[in-house]
């Protein structure tokens, strides 16, 4: 699966700085690997076979690690070790797609402290700083991109905010850090903010400082400010020291341009858009979710085993095959009894050929903590109703799986199956349609509201 990293996004960047570079200065300018998992191949790739019937490739979208994530210890995509086989048959290894930062290594970017202006809850699975610049126009087109991960992300997302004005570019910059700081002295810095992005462009970005001066007086009034306490604590010497200091801590670093964004202390210099930033907030919050270590190989392999797998449109009862695939079936078990598949969406479903889910995020990038080898057997997918592992490649499978709705012989030998669907093809076959490689709206899912396990 062939991998290339983007170029780096535009910013607004101060002139050229001769000074010498801080320690560890490099982790400002590396990719980091997050982005391995934003130009990874589309989740679905479907192809021709040589009679022309279009089939689909399975595919969970984890990436490859990259010679750049590589050298990269910073990177917030961090593949640990993958499985293999050994002489004693399959394997399976813990994997963790994200990372946090070395404890052991100083960090270049301060604490979020009670300094600092945060929204939303301490326990967040995703502290996102942002340095910004209130006339920075790339820091104007990502306030939005920034509400709408607010919004959908109320319990899941931090969000710190810490001025940078560059008012070698921007005239009225620095006035309007202070603008925010002082509408904050009176509760109202988060109102104030909102406010001087959402006027940007087209109303005081024109205007000259006396002119936005007196702009800012109404807008106060407008916020609900006390207008003459405004006007006095605008220019007063504790808010021009808190935003020279502000500047001067990111110039020290130095941060090379706005919007700079951290994500749980890690700089993020790769897509700013809704997608692909709500994509890292699932992911780190499936981590809580998420387990540290392969499960025990508990299956017997000589005693039959039976799924029901209740959705929203009705059950699906797989017998499952533990003496083909034990690996798989194991780990089946193990996240059924373990109530991973619970609430999980069925995010890919192709119209007569099959259904995936396996995912908690449905993004197609979930994985349970950790991947096992492929178990290929003399199984095929030879009708309608097989169950196979969905996976990335050889010996990467986790927690996704399909379900077939025809016959795909393309599959063979490279997708483990593990079970056949003996009650509720009718199910499968009903759920929604979506496809999430074909772009546009998708449907609202079906959802896996439990499994349940028999063994005989």
């Amino acid at each position: 699966m062939e991998e290339n990293l983007p170029p780096e996004l535009p910013q607004e960047q101060l002139p050229a700085d001769p000074a010498p570079k801080p320690k560890r200065n490099w982790l400002l300018y590396s990719l980091i690997a997050l982005t391995s998992l934003i130009v990874v191949a589309a989740l679905v790739s479907l192809v021709l076979d040589s009679s022309g019937k279009k089939t689909a490739r399975i595919y969970t979208t984890l990436p490859a690690e990259t010679e750049q994530a590589a050298e990269t210890s910073a990177a917030v995509v961090s593949p640990s070790a993958t499985p293999g086989s050994t002489e004693e048959g399959p394997n399976c290894a813990p994997f963790s797609i994200l990372s946090t930062p070395d404890p052991s290594e100083e960090s270049l970017f301060p604490e979020v402290s009670e300094a600092d202006w945060v929204e939303g809850p301490e326990d967040a699975a995703v502290t996102l700083v942002v340095y910004s610049d209130f006339q920075c126009p790339i820091c104007i087109a990502f306030e939005p991109v920034l509400e709408q991960l607010q919004a959908a992300y109320p319990d899941d997302l931090r969000v710190v905010f810490r001025h940078y004005p560059l008012t070698s570019l921007h005239d009225k910059a620095f006035l309007a850090a202070s603008a925010a700081e002082a509408a904050g002295l009176q509760g109202k810095f988060w109102e104030m903010k909102a406010l001087l992005f959402e006027t940007a462009s087209e109303t005081w970005s024109m205007m000259s400082p006396a002119e936005f001066e007196t702009w800012l007086a109404g807008a106060a009034s407008d916020i609900g400010l006390d207008a003459t306490r405004f006007a006095s604590d605008l220019k007063s010497q504790v808010i021009t020291e808190k935003v020279q200091q502000a500047y001067d801590s990111a110039a020290s670093i130095p941060i090379p341009g706005t919007p700079f964004l951290l994500i749980n202390g890690q700089p993020y210099q790769s897509a700013r858009d809704y997608a692909n930033l709500a994509l890292i907030i699932e992911l780190f919050a499936l981590e809580d979710k998420q387990f540290i270590d392969c499960p025990p190989m508990t299956v017997d392999v000589t005693s039959r085993y039976q799924a029901t797998i209740h959705t929203t449109k009705g059950d699906i009862v797989v017998d499952l095959y533990p003496d083909k695939a034990p690996m798989a079936v194991n780990n089946f078990i193990f996240l059924a009894e373990n109530h991973w598949f619970d609430g999980n969406p069925f995010h890919r479903v192709l119209d007569g050929l099959l259904a995936q889910s396996g995912d908690p995020t449905g993004t197609g990038y979930g994985i349970p903590g950790y991947l096992f080898t492929t178990e290929i057997n003399e199984l095929k997918y030879d009708k309608a109703g097989v169950v196979g592992m969905a996976s990335s490649g050889p010996d990467s499978n986790g927690s996704q799986f399909f379900i077939t709705m025809t016959e795909l012989p393309q599959l063979d030998g490279q997708y483990t199956i593990f079970g056949q669907v003996v009650n509720g093809l009718d199910v499968v076959k009903a759920l929604n349609v979506r496809d999430p490689s074909a772009g546009g709206d998708l449907s609202e899912p079906d959802y896996i509201l439990g499994v349940d396990i028999e063994k005989e």
